[in-house]
Formats: structure tokens, C-alpha cells, sequence
């Protein structure tokens, strides 16, 4: 699944607020927190700004594995992934949780690829449909299941 939209990744460079450590730092880059392996998404619920440069390292800790917390333990992958989406999701309005980002995320990695391009589909239907396919199999799930 391709998604491109460079608009959107010029909004997350340049001078910024840090989506991790919170410093005003001269120089952001916008993060992708599922890596771009399968392809690349370039969706809001899915980057966040993190500073570069000597003045904020946070972008090159985060490639390192060197992301820790106030305490000083190191997070794994996992508690990282969260911890980023947890912040993009007080960014963004929609009431989205950093389960519910993840899920839609994969629920659109998993989706045919389309005859034509998500550009004419309009990948914000996209999102908004399988949002509500997600809740709804969380739902079923939850009744079959308590």
C-alpha cells in the first residue's frame, strides 16, 4: 500500500516542537511509527514530529533503540510504538486511542490494492470506513466473548 503525501511531510519538518522530549528544537523531521517496509503511508495518526541535530537527538535515539523514559529505562519497540501514538493521539482531534490507530493501520496494509489511485478513492473515506469496520468486529468480539 502506497500512500504519499508530501504536503503532509513538509508540515512535520522544520523548526518544531519535539513529539517526544517536548524541546523547541531548530530542526524536526516527521517520524513514520510503522516502519515504511511494506510500503509508505503517509497518514497524521501515523507521524509524528521528532527533533534531529546535536541540539535534539531524539529522531537518531529512536532508529538506535535508545528511547527511555524520565526514570532512565530503555523502552523496547513495542512500548516505544505506544508511547509515540499515545502523543499523536492527544494531537489529533477524533477521540482515537493508540489500539485503535494500530488496528486501522493494519486493516489498510491488508486492504486490495485498488484499480485506481487512493488519490481519487480519497484515503480519508478509506480510514473512515475501516474505523468503523474495526469498532465493529471489537464489539462483536467483546459480546461473544464476556
Amino acid at each position: 500500500m502506497r500512500w504519499e503525501n508530501e504536503q503532509l511531510l513538509a508540515s512535520f519538518r522544520g523548526p518544531g516542537r519535539c513529539g517526544w522530549c517536548k524541546k523547541s528544537c531548530q530542526a524536526t523531521v516527521g517520524h513514520h511509527i510503522f516502519t515504511r517496509g511494506g510500503g509508505r503511508l503517509d497518514w497524521e495518526m501515523i507521524l509524528i514530529r521528532l527533533g534531529v541535530g546535536l541540539e535534539c537527538p531524539c529522531h537518531t535515539k529512536l532508529h538506535d533503540g535508545q528511547m527511555r523514559l524520565c526514570d532512565g529505562r530503555r523502552l523496547s519497540v513495542e512500548e516505544t510504538r505506544f508511547k509515540l501514538l499515545e502523543q499523536v493521539c492527544l494531537r489529533e482531534p477524533g477521540g482515537w486511542t493508540p489500539a485503535e490507530v494500530e488496528d486501522v493501520y493494519w486493516a489498510i496494509l491488508r486492504e486490495p490494492k485498488p484499480i485506481v489511485p487512493l488519490s481519487q478513492l480519497g484515503f480519508e473515506n478509506l480510514v473512515v470506513e475501516l474505523r468503523g469496520v474495526v469498532k465493529e468486529v471489537d464489539e462483536y468480539l467483546k459480546r461473544k466473548y464476556a
